[in-house]
């Protein structure tokens, strides 16, 4: 067992979640070929454009697991099929549930193959990953486009 695996439990079947819980659940966006195309029928047939789009095979491959691992992770929510799910969107592009699971509010982020998504009951949240990697030149970035800052 890694040490990252030790710190989060295994993904329940079916779960519940009250109004004064937020539950994070963590993927791996570079799954094996047949988990791949198993998450890529249950995306939407916008999902599937989207996925289309992207030049990078390597981008289209982590949109499709980012979004058919939230799908999964909603269907659990909703003892719903996964490809049964469907979205609206906010003016802003935000995906939002609709019925039966409307009251289900989620978020997610995602980086260099790592996935985040939180989850709650009838209220907004986010949550956020970023890969860190090493800048030697960060200095001389700093330097270059920033200005001094005078200090009293």
């Amino acid at each position: 067992m890694t040490e990252l695996e030790y710190f989060w439990n295994v993904s329940p079947q079916n779960v519940a979640i009250s109004e004064t819980e937020v539950h994070v659940w963590r993927a791996c966006l570079e799954p094996e070929e047949p988990k791949l195309r198993e998450l890529s029928q249950t995306l939407s047939s916008d999902e599937r454009t989207k996925a289309d789009r992207f030049y990078f095979e390597r981008d289209r491959n982590h949109f499709i697991a980012a979004h058919g691992f939230l799908r999964a992770i909603l269907g659990r929510y909703s003892d719903m099929n996964p490809a049964h799910i469907t979205f609206s969107y906010s003016p802003h592009g935000k995906p939002l549930l609709t019925w039966p699971l409307e009251n289900i509010c989620f978020n997610m982020s995602h980086s260099n193959g790592l996935a985040l998504y939180a989850v709650t009951s009838n209220r907004h949240v986010g949550i956020d990953v970023e890969y860190v990697r090493p800048m030697p030149d960060a200095e001389e970035l700093a330097k270059h486009f920033f200005l001094p800052v005078n200090m009293p």
